[in-house]
């Protein structure tokens, strides 16, 4: 997923830049949606690690009760 603005990486971009990783890639448009099934594959002992700019990072933290974020 990216942030709502027009300067992010499209997931595309991102997908080729990892490919060498061989990653499991799921694109999601909508912040959202993209952290309920990152935490759907995670599963309840899962963990699920949010990185990009801030702006991706604000939306959602925006989203996560704060007792269940890591500082």
């Amino acid at each position: 997923t990216r942030a709502r603005q027009k300067r992010g990486a499209t997931e595309q971009a991102l997908a080729e830049l990892a490919g060498h990783l061989n990653p499991c890639v799921l694109e999601q448009e909508d912040p959202g949606e993209a952290l309920r099934a990152a935490r759907e594959l995670a599963g309840p002992h899962g963990v699920v690690v949010v990185t990009g700019s801030l702006y991706l990072v604000g939306e959602i933290k925006q989203l996560i009760p704060e007792a269940s974020c890591v500082r």
